[in-house]
């Protein structure tokens, strides 16, 4: 997957790639992924045991 991004540079003298809340609302349907600090982190899907609990504690 590509994302459109924007470079920063750092202290370092490196450029970093930064990325907006756009690049994620730009993902695809059912994509997982959070942005933190201008990163883009992808997410796997919960487990079925943590499903299993949740729906244990919740419903």
């Amino acid at each position: 997957m590509r994302w459109t991004v924007m470079e920063k540079q750092t202290a370092e003298g490196f450029r970093k790639k930064v990325y907006t809340i756009e690049d994620i609302y730009a993902l695809p349907v059912g994509e997982r992924a959070e942005l933190i600090d201008g990163q883009i982190y992808s997410m796997a899907p919960p487990s079925w045991t943590h499903q299993k609990i949740f729906s244990i504690h919740v419903c």
